[in-house]
């Protein structure tokens, strides 16, 4: 089962297509947690109001941290054994869930990452950051170092990775890239899909 961080500030007007696409997933055996992170207009009366009759949604409100800390709140609270991060201005395929979680049930790979689409105008765009393949710790960096792709969003962790990551204080550049090496660095096996769900 996989736990769905979804950290959020002032994001009233992403709110419901990103509840959708969550709700909407075709294998329910997933949770949702929303960080409220201080928002000031009426994100957590929309996310209430969304979440109500789903007892596999919940939201957490907190005073304003930034988007690293209210991640960070969200894994700490996290029931399952892998986790993933989704941003509210964006959505997931139908498949997320199980697509990954065919990948999981294979405990060797500690993060699974998937390429994504974007969605410029209703059109669809394959966004192709990372060859299909298995990698270990020591290659995928090299990878990133070259090709980019360390955002947070679109992959899955196995959860225990978080016991080892530094937060540091006052990083408002750069915060995915700084949490992600250092997940890739911890991971013994990462696997890349050929999937495009996010």
């Amino acid at each position: 089962m996989i736990s769905i961080v979804v950290p959020v500030y002032n994001g009233e007007k992403f709110i419901e297509k990103n509840f959708l696409s969550l709700v909407n997933q075709d294998n329910n055996t997933f949770e949702v947690i929303y960080i409220n992170d201080g928002s000031i207009d009426n994100t957590a009366e929309k996310i209430e109001i969304l979440i109500k009759n789903y007892s596999n949604f919940r939201l957490i409100s907190t005073p304003n941290s930034g988007v690293m800390a209210a991640r960070k709140q969200g894994v700490e609270v996290a029931k399952y054994d892998f986790v993933t991060f989704l941003d509210i201005d964006d959505v997931l395929d139908s498949n997320f869930v199980s697509v990954f979680l065919n990948y999981c049930k294979d405990n060797k790979f500690e993060i699974l990452v998937t390429n994504f689409r974007l969605n410029k105008n209703n059109n669809l765009k394959d966004i192709v950051r990372f060859q299909p393949g298995i990698y270990s710790s020591s290659d995928f960096i090299k990878y990133l170092c070259v090709n980019g792709g360390w955002e947070l969003c679109g992959k899955v962790y196995k959860k225990e990775l978080f016991d080892n990551i530094i937060y540091p204080n006052k990083v408002t550049i750069g915060e995915d890239a700084l949490i992600f090496f250092q997940l890739v660095f911890y991971a013994y096996e990462i696997k890349v899909l050929n999937e495009y769900v996010y």
